[in-house]
């Protein structure tokens, strides 16, 4: 399952095979698995348990979520008690409302507009999903946005990522591509999202696996869009767009559920 409560991040190493081939999946399969969340995670702020699915349930959470002193309190409530459902647009509304109040005024207006475009990409990730769970990702996704700025205001005035690796260190004619096409650039920032989602729910072997999984599939896409070594022309990018678009919508899917079964990953106890 996709987590949903605030877990600190570890370190952990692995190592990645066909890098000299691959810089571009390479760079980002290295920032996730550095940075990848733990299984378990630490208890939830909010003191009352949550109440699910009936119409006092949901009164009971409307008030608690508008009673909450701050952005970050009732994201907290928000995120430990959210229905999964497409009920959480109106929780998530109220949570947001509250956000918007303290943030918005700090920003600049290019702040805002690096603001809007993170919770964009939101929407992009999770719009053509099928089933109200992913109502209630696209939901739980702006809140953290939203959390996030307002912790750290400032972040909405530094440059945006231009995609999921550091643009300043590309080498090749495929990474150039990617930061240079804003649309690409927004798929595989949203990609890597949902891979660093999929290795969270993962054992090593299997965060292993879906690592080998990843380059399998990369260089598929290679062969697909007919990338070679050279300047990667218009209709190759939006092929690129596209297969990015159906792999993380295909990550997505699996992290909602049997995340190794999904992916056809070998089992949490098989030996490597």
């Amino acid at each position: 399952m996709r987590a949903v409560t605030n877990c600190s991040a570890h370190r952990q190493h692995a190592r990645l095979r066909g890098a000299e081939r691959f810089i571009a999946v390479n760079r980002r399969l290295a920032t996730i698995l550095a940075f990848l969340l733990p299984v378990s995670c630490g208890a939830a702020r909010a003191q009352q348990p949550c109440e699910f699915f009936s119409d006092q349930a949901r009164e009971h959470f409307t008030s608690a979520l508008q009673a909450a002193p701050s952005c970050k309190e009732a994201a907290a409530l928000f995120d430990k008690c959210r229905w999964g459902s497409s009920a959480d647009i109106n929780f998530g509304s109220i949570v947001m409302d509250k956000c918007n109040k303290e943030l918005l005024p700090q920003l600049s207006d290019a702040g805002k507009a690096n603001y809007q475009h993170e919770l964009s990409l939101c929407s992009y990730e999770f719009a053509k999903q099928q089933g109200t769970i992913f109502i209630s990702e696209e939901m739980s996704c702006q809140v953290r946005a939203a959390t996030d700025f307002d912790a750290t205001p400032e972040i909405a005035n530094q440059p945006p990522a231009r995609a999921g690796f550091d643009c300043a260190k590309t080498q090749t004619a495929i990474e150039q591509a990617i930061c240079s096409d804003p649309k690409l650039g927004d798929a595989d920032i949203v990609l890597s999202r949902a891979l660093h989602s999929a290795m969270s729910a993962l054992h090593r072997p299997q965060q292993r696996a879906l690592a080998d999984q990843e380059m399998q599939w990369f260089q598929e896409v290679q062969t697909k869009c007919a990338l070679g070594p050279d300047e990667v022309p218009p209709p190759a990018r939006d092929c690129m767009r596209r297969q990015f678009e159906q792999r993380f919508r295909e990550l997505d899917s699996c992290s909602v559920g049997e995340t190794a079964a999904c992916l056809k990953l070998p089992s949490a106890d098989h030996e490597q």
